[in-house]
């Protein structure tokens, strides 16, 4: 029996507005976070940009809401020390002081937000208290290189203008200004005409404080010459990072983390808020940096994901996985190595792998990568005889290849098997398809990055290229296997890419005459 609660990671704004939204689906949750109090750093700010009202009421206001809930938990001065299991049964260590317990939970949610360090200790952008009473100019710096995030660009922009309606003189010095967010046009074009001046810089900006007044000197970029700013106060656009023990989580819960150390990945197939294990959800700043309204999207996309979730898991497994032969099974561990979802466990009392069910995705990369083929799908695809054979992602080149045919694309005539994931297509599939009298082969993917099985395009194009190598050696010509990364929205390009495959097959043909 599964368990359907909650365990949800970080006290911020992220964490109880997701308590709140599975409060709602009648959901119930436990809310844990490693200091004494809850808001995160919404409760340190000193006003919300996109209302002008007090932070501080507003995470009030939400913790009532919460402990008059009745299914949401509080703990304060808590952490996670240890997890282990599958989505609906996580086994979870909790220490709160000198006591420790174990306790089960359905599903995870990370919402341990991130920090903001400036440079060179300058106030950040959310410190308008800061600036002195009376202060008759201020300069406001964003990071070089448009490196800005747009929580970053909307405080400077928002605060700018705060600032300029009580009657203060503000420049903001930028190198490149990103107003792509949600409203951040607007918000520019409002600071501009509000009167806030706005200067662009080559070349980081000098701050300086000699006899207690700052002093900004800057290259213009359009002047090419160097000027310098009196400043009652400087506030600095800080560098946005995950925080303080995400990675140390991240191993834990074993998700991994991007190159930013932040706990989203950039794939499309994960985002918003999953992660590469079914019942680990990430919300808010610590999937990466996002606005206050992003937060609450984010809250309301993982309770419906995990309410959903939680409906599947009860009629059982969520997909039909694999099976293990323990005959055959070496327990050399290529399967746990090779499974992107970590769906794979120990039979050691049959010194087998073994498949948990409800973790595994059915991507079908274990069944390949295992070298005694011990590990199969009840059911496999029968072998397709044509002129041009595909093997098509299901996710991805399968579903683009049904809108290609709905416009009437002109396509060669292709003959497509449709797999699990193309990381899935083994050597022999292919060989055997030339073997049955293909002209050609074509393994069709995602994009790698965007992969739902997070590596599936990456085995797809390391054995495509060693099919390539097999068939030099037998008299094949190698152009006449085609590896292709396509997403399900670009049946355009899969035409074109099919076009020039086929044409180049019909060389191939004339050459071999």
């Amino acid at each position: 029996m599964i368990s359907e609660e909650v365990l949800i990671i970080g006290g911020g704004f992220a964490g109880l507005t997701t308590a709140a939204a599975l409060a709602e689906s009648g959901v119930a949750s436990t809310v844990i976070d490693s200091g004494g109090g809850f808001g995160g750093r919404l409760a340190q700010l000193e006003r919300l940009y996109q209302t002008g009202g007090r932070p501080q009421e507003l995470v009030a206001d939400l913790l009532g809401k919460l402990e008059s809930s009745g299914s949401v938990k509080l703990l304060r001065e808590t952490k996670l020390t240890g997890c282990s299991g599958v989505a609906g049964d996580f086994e979870c260590r909790l220490q709160s002081g000198g006591s420790a317990e174990s306790k089960r939970f359905g599903a995870i949610v990370l919402a341990t937000g991130s920090i903001v360090k400036t440079p060179g200790g300058l106030p950040g952008l959310d410190k308008l208290g800061q600036v002195p009473e009376g202060a008759q100019r201020v300069c406001v710096i964003l990071a070089p290189g448009g490196a800005s995030s747009v929580v970053q660009t909307e405080a400077a922009l928002d605060g700018a203008r705060t600032l300029r309606d009580r009657g203060i003189e503000v420049t903001v010095l930028y190198e490149q200004m990103r107003v792509a967010g949600a409203g951040l046009q607007s918000l520019y074009d409002e600071a501009r005409d509000s009167g806030v001046v706005f200067g662009r810089y080559a070349g980081a900006p000098a701050v300086t404080r000699p006899n207690g007044a700052f002093e900004v000197e800057f290259t213009a970029d359009d002047l090419a010459e160097r000027i310098r700013l009196h400043c009652d106060a400087v506030l600095a656009e800080g560098e946005e990072l995950p925080s303080p023990g995400a990675q140390e989580l991240a191993a834990m819960v074993d998700i991994g983390v991007d190159a930013a150390g932040f706990f989203q990945k950039e794939n499309v197939s994960l985002y918003p808020v999953g992660t590469r294990r079914r019942g680990i959800f990430a919300v808010g700043s610590c999937r990466k940096p996002v606005v206050l309204d992003e937060v609450a999207s984010d809250s309301r996309c993982a309770a419906g994901q995990i309410e959903e979730m939680f409906a599947i898991l009860r009629e059982g497994p969520p997909v039909d996985a694999p099976i293990v032969d323990t005959e055959k099974c070496a327990f050399c561990l290529t399967c746990y190595r090779a499974c992107p979802h970590r769906a794979i466990g120990f039979d050691f009392e049959n010194r087998a792998a073994k498949i948990l069910e409800n973790a595994c995705f059915a991507c079908g990369i274990c069944v390949v990568e295992c070298p005694a083929r011990a590990i199969k799908f009840e059911t496999a695809p029968e072998p397709v005889r044509a002129k041009i054979v595909g093997f098509f992602c299901r996710h991805s080149a399968s579903e683009t290849l049904k809108k290609l045919k709905e416009k009437a694309l002109d396509v060669p005539e292709i003959a497509v098997t449709e797999v699990a994931c193309s990381g899935t297509v083994e050597i022999p599939d292919i060989l055997e398809a030339f073997e049955q009298g293909a002209d050609g082969v074509v393994v069709a993917g995602c994009h790698k990055g965007s992969c739902r099985s997070l590596t599936g395009s990456h085995y797809a194009q390391k054995r495509s290229e060693r099919v390539r190598t097999i068939m030099e050696h037998v008299g094949i010509e190698p152009e006449r296997l085609e590896m292709l990364f396509v997403s399900d929205v670009e049946p355009n390009e899969l035409a074109r890419a099919l076009r020039v495959f086929g044409q180049r097959l019909e060389q191939t043909r004339k050459v071999l005459r």
